[in-house]
């Protein structure tokens, strides 16, 4: 019997270009949220970190704020004005949020690659 592997995690063999082959373990990418929050003005939102990109969404607006970080504890703020075409809700943001980090990573991966969440 293998090694044990927390929910989620894969094996997988690693083949180079040279032939040399390595295993290694693709794990998913961590998400928190969605959770409400009521701004300074009073104004009502969403937010959720995937993959350690955080998003945040005040309703009735059609752009969300893009951050670098978790829900709680220090953010750097990437984009102010990502456009978002889904209907204001915690499952919208959530999908939202998904596809926008795996179209994101998937502009730094060499062809052939993807960002697939632990094929999950």
């Amino acid at each position: 019997m293998g090694p044990y592997l927390p929910p989620g995690v894969v094996s997988e063999v690693f083949v180079y270009a040279s032939g040399r082959r390595e295993q290694v373990y693709r794990a998913p990418l961590p998400s928190e949220g969605p959770e409400g929050f009521v701004d300074g003005a009073g104004r009502r939102g969403l937010v959720c970190m995937y993959g350690y990109f955080v998003f945040e969404w005040v309703e009735g607006a059609r752009t969300v704020c893009v951050s670098h970080g978790r829900l709680r504890g220090a953010r750097m703020l990437l984009w102010r004005d990502v456009s978002i075409d889904v209907e204001w809700s915690a499952a919208g943001l959530t999908a939202f949020a998904q596809r926008w980090v795996r179209e994101h990573l998937a502009k730094f991966m060499l062809p052939g690659e993807g960002v697939d969440d632990a094929r999950a």
